[in-house]
């Protein structure tokens, strides 16, 4: 089950392997809107430098979503 909250300020909504592929991709395209200097500034390494489609797909989203945690 994934996990999804909305808030005044925020919307969550999980993305995981399992997820579809159309999912994926709005992630991806919406990533380098969502991951400015400002937001990643004080989030690990891995965060920075997502400022376009391209650099999204180049295997930071395919990281997160095949993690085990």
């Amino acid at each position: 089950m994934n996990l999804s909250f909305t808030t005044k300020r925020l919307n969550v909504i999980e993305i995981d392997a399992s997820s579809s592929m159309v999912e994926h991709h709005q992630l991806t395209i919406a990533l380098p809107t969502i991951l400015t200097p400002a937001v990643v500034a004080n989030l690990p390494g891995y965060f920075q430098g997502i400022d376009s489609i391209a650099a999204a797909k180049s295997g930071w989203l395919t990281c997160l979503t095949s993690a085990v945690y």
